[in-house]
């Protein structure tokens, strides 16, 4: 019963909690007597079930395959953006100069850069003779690089240089940098493009030159190698010879030699000279005038050589005063020889004298054609006492040629002339321009010189013809006359049109 009733109370105070706008006051209830032994059944709450759940695996699963697509996308996006930014950091002009710097110049490899200009080797050298020059330049300077104005091209420009002395520098190579990048694309695409080696220059000019040319003196018969090249007869600037050939037996020559240059080179060639007997010989270098002369072995008279024309010269002498005859004229000459003919046809310097001796005597122009011919140049003077005992001074000054017969030495020919005196041609290259027309070798003495026919430019007018010294006289025929004074040398003469 009492139950009964502490239940209803406990309903009523629900419902009044769901609806406290209808919720009556409940009147109190007083209880005198013993406590009731009420007891009240909690309510048996369902346990749950322990464990992961499918659901929970889903969507955790779920979660993280979402997590990791995020993560990889922005891996991805990040390695994008630094690629990017590392590609555009590359293709600043600063950083692809610094790269081309540090790639060929900062320790360049000379014979690649001759390569990458386009230059071409020659018939005397190639890039090796470019490795020497740079080497011999530069050697252990450092080498810098300087932007320069690149035009209206729109690229870039850098200048290498090294400095040889305080303030004074060697520009010696450029490159040029071109942006190829496509069009619509946001990063440039710096290349490197023209690469250019220059020569030094004191005037800071920048051109690249084989400038320098060398001659060579070397016997008729000699060879010239120019860095292992021989030079041909082109080469020939001056040939040599003396006045002696005129008076030696065919097939015998005089001092001779011939002068050869070579032009075009960038460095001192290495050069080998071979005698016409094939041997290698030694050679004396001018370098002031950049000639190689090859090595003669010195000509000196021998005693038996010396003695044997004075005694010809006096025997000669004494022949004239009638001091000694055709006999002993003989045992100095080879009466064979027409110079003997006109020695005893000709009439003698005197017929009487009370005395005579020699003095003065000098021996020079020595040269040996060959182990059985030689001439020198004998002056002595033939001091003659007429039979009044006046004096009369006979000077003698002639070259004798000797060969070695079977008898002995023998005068074989003897003249007055300086039969040692040179002569020479030389080469006159004429030139219209550039353009080479025709060369030809004159005699030095020639006071005229006949050029080639030469083609008058449309709208232009031939005024004649020059050397750098000036302008010439240009006959109407088209010959040049030239003055007596003017020396004859090695030279080219330019057609001049106005």
């Amino acid at each position: 019963m009492y139950r009964g009733k502490y239940e209803a109370v406990k309903t009523a105070e629900k419902k009044n909690k769901k609806t406290p706008e209808t919720v009556q006051q409940t009147p109190e209830v007083s209880w005198e007597g013993p406590e009731p032994d009420i007891q009240i059944e909690k309510p048996v709450r369902k346990a749950r079930k322990k464990g992961i759940t499918k659901g929970t695996i889903v969507f955790y699963s779920v979660w993280l395959l979402l997590i990791v697509v995020a993560f990889f996308g922005i891996g991805i996006a990040l390695g994008a953006l630094q690629n990017w930014l590392v590609d555009f950091e590359a293709s600043q002009p600063d950083k692809m100069s610094d790269q081309i710097y540090r790639t060929y110049f900062q320790d360049p490899d000379w014979a690649q850069l001759y390569e990458m200009a386009g230059l071409q080797d020659t018939a005397y050298e190639t890039s090796e003779d470019y490795v020497r020059y740079m080497d011999d330049m530069v050697a252990d300077r450092p080498i810098t690089m300087v932007e320069t104005s690149a035009g209206l091209t729109g690229g870039k420009k850098y200048v290498l240089r090294v400095e040889l002395e305080e303030d004074v520098f060697f520009n010696f190579a450029t490159f040029v940098m071109v942006d190829q990048k496509a069009e619509g694309d946001a990063i440039s695409d710096w290349q490197l493009g023209q690469v250019q080696i220059f020569t030094y220059d004191e005037d800071q000019g920048m051109d690249f030159r084989r400038d320098l040319s060398y001659r060579f003196l070397v016997g008729p018969d000699s060879v010239v190698l120019v860095n292992g090249v021989e030079l041909d007869q082109s080469h020939v600037v001056r040939t040599t010879a003396t006045a002696a050939q005129a008076y030696l037996p065919e097939g015998v020559y005089g001092y001779r030699d011939k002068e050869l240059q070579v032009e075009g080179l960038l460095v001192e060639p290495q050069i080998q000279i071979i005698n016409g007997q094939g041997q290698l010989c030694q050679m004396t270098y001018d370098e002031q005038t950049r000639t190689f002369v090859e090595h003669w072995e010195k000509l000196t008279i021998t005693d038996e050589e010396y003695a044997t024309v004075v005694t010809a010269a006096k025997t000669y002498c004494e022949y004239m005063i009638s001091a000694k005859g055709s006999w002993e004229l003989r045992s100095c000459f080879d009466h064979k020889t027409p110079i003997y003919t006109t020695i005893v046809t000709n009439t003698t310097w005197m017929q009487g004298y009370s005395g005579y001796d020699f003095g003065q005597e000098t021996v020079t122009d020595f040269y040996r054609y060959s182990d059985s011919l030689y001439s020198a140049r004998v002056t002595v003077d033939l001091n003659v006492t007429r039979p009044d005992g006046t004096l009369k001074v006979y000077p003698l000054d002639t070259n004798f040629f000797l060969e070695l017969q079977e008898e002995g030495w023998r005068v074989i020919e003897m003249t007055n002339v300086d039969v040692q005196a040179q002569t020479s041609t030389v080469r006159i290259t004429y030139m219209d321009g550039d353009t080479v027309l025709a060369t030809e070798m004159v005699d030095t003495d020639q006071r005229v010189l006949t050029p080639p026919t030469v083609t008058v430019p449309e709208g232009k007018t031939f005024l004649g013809w020059y050397v750098e010294a000036g302008r010439l006289e240009t006959s109407e025929d088209g010959t040049i006359r030239l003055p007596d004074s003017f020396q004859l040398d090695p030279m080219a003469v330019y057609a001049m049109f106005g």
